[in-house]
């Protein structure tokens, strides 16, 4: 379980320096996409929650959907996520 993780968090890290400041969702599909096991979201927030090398910066918040439904227009799935980024400097090799 524990090089798993190192696959994970060196996985993360390198997504977060090609890509820039991320957030969660994003890096849940990239995980998803291009590991063999993939990662739930509950474990992928311990991984970038305890990580030294990475900093949650903010967070992104998703305009919500409005729906129509019998009693007029109602806002729906509006959505917060955390902004993740690398740590600038040396990285790690844990």
């Amino acid at each position: 379980m524990v090089l798993r993780n190192k696959n994970l968090r060196w996985m993360i890290k390198n997504y977060l320096r090609e890509q820039g400041a991320s957030i969660t969702t994003d890096v849940f599909d990239y995980v998803n996409e291009n590991h063999a096991y993939g990662v739930s979201m509950n474990k992928l927030g311990n991984l970038l929650t305890k990580d030294p090398d990475i900093v949650k910066v903010g967070f992104f918040e998703s305009p919500p959907l409005l729906v129509q439904g019998p009693n007029g227009v109602s806002a729906v799935n509006r959505k917060r996520n955390c902004v993740w980024a690398p740590v600038h400097g040396p990285l790690r090799n844990k």
